[in-house]
């Protein structure tokens, strides 16, 4: 006993520690009821009284061995030589002599008597005596049972008295005893193997003997922690070692060794191959039914298990329960465990000092029949640093019990909620296969594959469930860093789910961000894919008949990646992406006629690969100054009606319409502002791209001088010029400017109102939009513009009683259903007029020229009549 503690060095002269020091030499010295007792550095020391009570059973167990060997050897003892003169009669016939065994020499004739009783008369007679060990061992390893003797060989457990078969009681007892005592022998002499090669074997225990203290931990009929003992049959569907009472009043095989200590490693080197073992409990896994919940086979604190074939049934508890940590180097190969009322394995690293567990070719079926909701059942439970799985099926979930998951690989010390272990992380788990045949009323709560471990990497999953029934989920993920690689869910309400986890104090992070799939398949499931957490990545992911395709939702939910999506059947393939930062691409399948999007090479009409295409249904977007809480600045969008350039656009060639005299920059109601140019525009002028041009107003040739003919027609050119002739040029400010800068922000403009031409020509019998210079727009509807919007929804936590267990699973509620939302109203744009003005300036242009020459006409007239009068 240490009262105080301090571990402070050897030699340590604190009063503190030369207390503890007298303390424990009391107990050492004086202690008659524990054989053990803790130094002030918390090692295990055993007490003078546990070395008399070891030297004793030492001594018994030699002195049993002794009268074994005399017993069967055919010697007979004449008695001692200090005790002589003694006379030999027969060549069988031994003497004893300083604790050796002595007979007469082949060649010494009989009777003989020896000549003394000292060790003077030895010296004569010692000649006519030969020892007799060697021989003794010799005989004693040709005995049934004598290969014990030699560490690591095999012994039958027949040859030390194992009854085969259904026995009564007292024999399954005494089978037991002999078991755990020929295991005890064989582990001080190196180990070895015991070869059970009948069908049956049962073993049993007395109630009185069931002890589930920590101190004296007994509660396997076979407590047989001896290291480097493996127990062997003939295989796992051929040799059964069962436990001989049928109500569960104990488990089959406990390695654990007393006292009980969880994250220390107290036996090593043990096994059980090819042999099956049978808890025998057939009842139907309620309380009356057995008379406590107990496992085929329990361990603790185990360096070097071996597991080879193993096969575990009819127990009302676990199939295999290796808990409380300590556990190093520790390999399972083949182990087929069902009909149990808990987990198919459940391994905990308690203490988070377990390490290297190698799990291969596991079969679970038929487990999780215990209705113990704050219990929640696996086929597989493994808690241990850097674990290796792989080949595992699982099936047939208890459709009475409360099943939480198929295979769970978790992360944090088992019991202690508020600190966090090492367990699972940094696992490789492959091939596993999950199938769900029964169901209880409410299956949501089952999960097919259930990580709740950081840096896992997992490949080649199956998850499916029935048509009787939908798992409730397929990959459950609740920690950050796992990557994925084939996966195929099927009949799932949830296929895939990234979450924050179920219980936050005894996980590494809580959550479940930064983890990708590769290759993934989900068919059948209410909803595929559900995130809360950020930075999910999706590579080749197919789903098919699903009613919603992708959710991602919460405070913490952010960008969902997805390259590659198959899409078939799914109604609502994304309408649960509730943050703007997802980046999906490569959509195809029968169900991407709204959704088709990709980037990439693809193969034109004409069969050539064309260039680096953006493949869309709806439009393309860019943005800019992105975050994961914002999409940022939007820059330009391209879509089928329209395309924006949404910032200042910057060109190094020209721009060119796709067809000559078809396109319009800007319009009526979005003329542009303003603009620059360092020379004019050129507009077209080429007679041959014009109809048969009338004369406005003449040049100064005269009619014989020009080469074109058609110049010389005059139709209502002065009509038109006469009603241009009315039309006033007036001073004006805009009064969307004055509106936007005030009466005297707002720039004076020069010009012409339109509808004062429009009267102008019509006053001349012209109709004013024969001509281009006139403009006008009548009045249109513009429609309102909507956004799609997410649903919205509501985090319900998960529930835990008072030991940290979970009562009831996070939840995800819908508080607004998905909508569509306006962001634009409708409005009308009423009619418009404009006016072209270099067309205008023309006409004004054509005016003055007719004016120009008629003043001219006038005034040649003018001087001739002049000129007349003054000749006169």
């Amino acid at each position: 006993m240490t009262t105080y503690a301090t571990n402070n060095p050897i030699g340590s002269m604190d009063p503190k520690d030369l207390f503890d020091n007298a303390q424990n030499l009391d107990y050492a010295l004086n202690d008659i009821t524990k054989a053990i007792w803790k130094d002030r550095f918390g090692r295990d020391r055993k007490t003078y009284w546990g070395m008399e009570q070891a030297f004793s059973a030492q001594m018994l167990s030699q002195q049993i061995r002794f009268n074994y060997f005399i017993q069967n050897s055919g010697y007979q003892v004449v008695g001692d030589y200090t005790a002589g003169p003694l006379t030999v009669t027969d060549y069988n016939q031994l003497i004893r002599y300083q604790n050796e065994l002595y007979k007469l020499t082949a060649d010494t004739a009989i009777p003989f008597t020896t000549t003394g009783n000292d060790a003077t008369s030895w010296v004569n007679d010692s000649v006519h005596f030969i020892n007799v060990g060697d021989a003794a061992l010799r005989q004693e390893l040709s005995q049934p049972g004598g290969s014990s003797l030699i560490g690591g060989i095999e012994i039958t457990a027949e040859s030390f008295g194992v009854v085969s078969g259904i026995v009564a009681a007292t024999t399954a007892k005494s089978n037991a005893v002999k078991i755990m005592q020929k295991a005890a022998e064989m582990s001080l002499t190196g180990g070895g193997k015991i070869l059970f090669t009948k069908s049956l074997y049962q073993v049993h225990m007395d109630e009185a003997d069931y002890d589930s203290s920590n101190e004296n931990f007994r509660v396997g009929a076979l407590k047989i922690p001896y290291d480097n003992v493996i127990l062997c049959g003939q295989g796992w569907f051929t040799t059964t070692i069962q436990a001989w009472a049928t109500n569960s009043a104990y488990e089959v095989i406990q390695w654990t060794k007393s006292p009980l200590e969880n994250g220390a490693t107290k036996v090593t080197g043990v096994g059980l191959h090819d042999i099956c073992i049978d808890g025998n409990y057939h009842g139907d896994y309620t309380p009356g039914s057995y008379l406590r919940q107990c496992a085929a086979v329990r361990g603790a604190g185990i360096k070097g298990l071996t597991i080879c074939r193993l096969r575990v049934i009819n127990t009302s508890h676990y199939g295999m329960g290796l808990q409380n940590g300590g556990y190093i180097g520790c390999v399972i190969d083949g182990y087929w465990a069902e009909n149990l009322g808990a987990d198919g394995i459940d391994i905990k690293d308690n203490e988070g000092v377990s390490r290297a567990f190698k799990l291969n070719n596991i079969i679970v079926r038929n487990f999780g029949q215990l209705d113990e909701p704050e219990h929640p059942w696996a086929g597989l439970d493994v808690m241990s640093f850097a674990p290796e799985i792989s080949n595992v099926y699982i099936s047939d979930f208890g459709d009475k019990g409360a099943i939480d998951a198929g295979f769970r690989l978790k992360n944090g010390t088992e019991g202690q909620t508020g600190t966090r272990g090492t367990g699972g992380i940094f696992a490789n788990v492959s091939n596993i296969t999950v199938i769900q045949n029964r169901f209880k009323a409410t299956p949501s709560v089952t999960i097919g594959v259930d990580i709740r471990a950081c840096n896992v990497n997992y490949a080649n999953i199956v998850v499916r469930g029935t048509a009787a029934g939908r798992i409730g989920g397929g990959i459950s993920l609740e920690e950050r860093y796992c990557q994925g690689v084939n996966v195929q869910i099927s009949k799932v309400i949830t296929a895939y789910s990234a979450t924050n986890g179920s219980n936050g104090n005894d996980r590494n992070y809580g959550d479940a961000e930064g983890c990708s799939v590769t290759n993934m398949s989900v068919v059948d499931a209410n909803t595929a894919v559900v995130t809360t957490r950020k930075h999910q990545r999706f590579t080749s992911l197919t789903l098919k008949d699903c009613t919603n395709g992708l959710t991602s939702n919460g405070s913490n939910a952010g960008p969902v990646t997805v390259i590659g999506l198959y899409l078939e059947n799914v109604a609502n393939p994304f309408g649960g992406l509730a943050t703007n930062q997802n980046v999906i691409s490569g959509i195809h399948g029968p169900g991407s006629t709204n959704f088709q999007a990709g980037l990439g090479t693809f193969k034109d009409s004409s069969g050539n690969l064309a260039a680096t295409t953006i493949l869309s249904k709806s439009g393309v977007r860019g943005y800019v100054n992105s975050t994961e809480s914002s999409a940022g600045t939007e820059i330009f969008r391209f879509g089928a009606a329209s395309s924006s350039i949404l910032a200042p656009l910057i060109i190094t060639g020209g721009i060119t319409p796709a067809a000559g005299n078809t396109y319009n920059v800007g319009s009526s109601t979005a003329p542009w502002a303003g603009g620059y140019t360092q020379t004019a525009f050129t507009i077209t002028s080429d007679e041959l791209q014009k109809s048969r041009p009338l004369t406005l107003a003449r040049g100064s040739l005269e009619p014989a001088e020009t080469s074109d003919q058609r110049l010389m027609e005059q139709p209502y050119a002065d009509d038109i010029l006469d009603a241009w002739a009315e039309v006033d040029f007036v001073q004006f400010q805009f009064i969307d400017r004055i509106e936007a800068k005030g009466d005297d922000g707002a720039r004076w403009h020069f010009g012409i109102i339109a509808q004062r031409a429009k009267e102008a020509f019509e006053r001349h019998g012209l109709d004013p939009h024969s001509f281009a210079f006139f403009c006008y727009d009548p009045e249109e509807t513009i429609p309102a513009v909507y956004e799609s919007v997410p649903p919205v929804y509501e985090r319900v936590p998960a529930v835990y009683d008072g030991d940290g267990r979970e009562v009831s699973p996070e939840l995800w509620r819908i508080t607004e259903p998905a909508h569509e939302k306006m962001v634009a109203d409708s409005y009308v744009v009423g009619e418009r007029y404009g006016i072209r003005y270099e067309e205008a300036l023309v006409m004004e242009a054509a005016l003055h020229r007719r004016n120009h020459q008629r003043l001219l006409a006038q005034l040649d007239a003018l001087t001739e009549r002049v000129e007349n009068l003054e000749t006169k």
